[in-house]
């Protein structure tokens, strides 16, 4: 039996044409996206306004470079421009590497490293108790529950008690990951690692930021008690964010 889930009932026109639409798209739901919140939770504006299944709890399935990813749609983003940097995280060889990941959201980088890159430990903090719950899901589903270890909470305080641990940090924050730089270095073990720094930078001043980047994070390894070589090993152009704005990431090699 249809349901609408909308505020007002659905005109039988627009019943109609959303039946049509499910049969020809062959989907169960019909959706309406909206702007994410820019607060830090990233909650979801969007709303499900038609449906004709009987799970009717808004939750939704996506398969993406053989990985599934479910999310309450109308609580928690999903990050569809991302696609190209969750399927390159799913080539990493990190053979019994120790894993962070600062924002782990839904899980858009972490499954993928999980499921494919040879971890031996993924550590996950998420500050949305809704994405958390999504995430562990999403580790269950996709069978890494053995490997991964999920953190609720503000990571400025639920990571105080981790230090020189991660072999891989990932720092998948826009506009800016800035704020976690020092909860990377301190969570990198003394050796160094590799940490990804994801980073919304304008064209003008893409190179001031590389120079900078490698040079901030040297003094927070050393206010950290670690001598650290910091150099940009690769830069990854993901998506466009707004006029000469990309977003980027880079992937920072830190050594002894």
């Amino acid at each position: 039996m249809p349901s609408v889930l909308s505020k007002r009932p659905l005109s039988s026109e627009w019943s109609s044409f959303f039946h049509q639409l499910l049969e020809i798209t062959k989907c169960g739901r019909v959706g309406i996206h909206h702007e994410i919140d820019c607060g830090p939770k990233r909650q979801s504006h969007s709303r499900i306004i038609y449906s004709e299944v009987e799970a009717e709890d808004g939750w939704v399935t996506l398969r993406q470079n053989g990985i599934l990813y479910s999310w309450p749609f109308e609580k928690v983003m999903f990050a569809s421009g991302n696609n190209t940097e969750r399927k390159r995280m799913g080539e990493i060889r990190g053979n019994d590497e120790f894993v962070v990941d600062l924002y782990a959201g839904i899980g858009y980088f972490t499954i993928p490293i999980a499921v494919r890159s040879g971890a031996k430990h993924v550590l996950c903090f998420e500050i949305n108790s809704d994405s958390v719950e999504a995430l562990k899901r999403n580790i269950d589903q996709n069978g890494v529950a053995d490997r991964c270890e999920v953190i609720l909470g503000d990571n400025r305080i639920t990571t105080r008690q981790y230090k020189d641990l991660a072999d891989r940090v990932l720092l998948g924050l826009l506009p800016s990951s800035r704020e976690g730089w020092p909860l990377a270095m301190q969570i990198l073990k003394p050796t160094g690692g590799m940490l990804h720094v994801h980073e919304n930078v304008h064209d003008n001043e893409f190179d001031s930021f590389v120079s900078n980047l490698t040079k901030e994070l040297e003094i927070i390894a050393q206010q950290k008690g670690k001598n650290l070589h910091c150099s940009v090993a690769h830069v990854e152009k993901v998506k466009s964010y707004a006029p000469k704005v990309f977003h980027y990431v880079f992937d920072v090699l830190c050594s002894i």
